[in-house]
């Protein structure tokens, strides 16, 4: 009978010694505060009925792009000969060197006519970033994309891998060098009306900030589940993880970091939003939401996700369309993109 006592006894320990290490568990995204966790009292930001200002519009170069050749390799792919020449490219706002990387499909100098694409990594990520599949043994979507005959332009923002200077957290001063990487792509043999740009994640806020300060006249613009202001961007204004020293009262640095803020200035013919169904870091769909029913004030062709979903189509948190999780996300936006260029 003692036995059976010291033994409950010790069951009831072990279970109390698990719900307190639960209890020591990060909260789980959907019990986010819905209000902004600030370290003022004297702020009033308010996610819901804050008003952006107007965009301050970029000056656009007038010299010519500054870059040197480092190097180049070939490789063979899917019998395929694909070229990567690595250069580095000034910024003209800050005059530090970006590590770029350019690839060009086999029958480069055939034509002047190649469709092109650059890619924005999520985060404060490097250009390898883009170099890697996260699927163990597939081809990169940049290298799937050479195959099919694009030019393909990755790069690291200020500070971030072998670029100089100090990272900038995607605001003008990346957006300026990001549109220095536009005209940089349109150095080579380029169709100049079939070019495009996805970013992925944070990545959203520095191109949304370079398509509306500049208005690059991109054809398309593919998005992935990009936090689309401040509140989404420092996790419901906690902070977490890149912003704890730039909470949501921190105008000066949010007033370049909010993809919201530069919609109005976007000068592009198509639009996706790329949203699944479990956001990798929001508890919900409502930043992706809120980027596109406000895009369709200007722009002409706006589309959450793949061909099954209407265009130019206003949605609440009741409808709003999202894939699967368990779909690859690359895989979707090369489909997007194979679409938007013969579009």
């Amino acid at each position: 009978m003692k036995y059976k006592i010291l033994i409950s006894i010790l069951l009831i320990i072990l279970l109390f010694i698990s719900g307190c290490k639960e209890d020591e568990k990060l909260p789980n995204r959907q019990d986010l505060p819905d209000k902004p966790n600030l370290n003022t009292e004297t702020s009033d930001y308010d996610h819901k009925t804050y008003e952006y200002l107007p965009i301050e519009f970029a000056d656009k170069p007038i010299d010519d792009v500054e870059y040197r050749y480092v190097s180049e390799e070939t490789t063979n792919v899917d019998n395929q000969t694909i070229t990567r020449k690595d250069y580095f490219v000034t910024n003209p706002s800050t005059n530090n060197e970006w590590d770029v990387s350019i690839y060009f499909p086999e029958d480069y100098e055939e034509s002047d006519n190649y469709p092109s694409i650059i890619f924005v990594p999520g985060g404060v990520g490097p250009k390898e970033d883009s170099m890697t599949s996260k699927i163990p043994g597939e081809q990169t979507l940049s290298i799937k994309l050479v195959n099919e005959g694009y030019l393909v332009l990755i790069f690291s923002a200020e500070g971030r891998g072998s670029s100089e200077g100090e990272i900038d957290y995607c605001g003008y001063i990346d957006q300026d060098g990001l549109y220095e990487m536009y005209r940089f792509l349109k150095e080579f043999n380029i169709n100049e009306d079939n070019m495009g740009i996805v970013s992925y994640s944070y990545g959203v806020n520095m191109v949304s900030g370079m398509l509306g300060r500049y208005q690059a006249p991109f054809k398309y613009y593919i998005e992935w589940e990009g936090p689309t202001n401040r509140y989404y961007s420092a996790t419901a204004c906690t902070g977490a993880k890149l912003f704890k020293d730039h909470l949501c009262d921190d105008e000066e640095f949010w007033q370049e970091r909010e993809a919201l803020r530069f919609v109005p200035g976007f000068n592009i013919d198509y639009f996706i939003i790329s949203q699944s169904d479990k956001d990798h870091v929001q508890p919900n769909a409502m930043h992706a939401l809120e980027i596109n029913n406000l895009a369709i004030e200007y722009v002409d062709w706006i589309r959450v996700d793949g061909e099954e979903n209407e265009i130019n189509q206003e949605y609440s948190l009741d409808n709003f369309p999202t894939y699967l999780s368990k779909l690859k996300s690359d895989d979707l936006i090369f489909d997007y993109i194979l679409e938007l260029s013969e579009k």
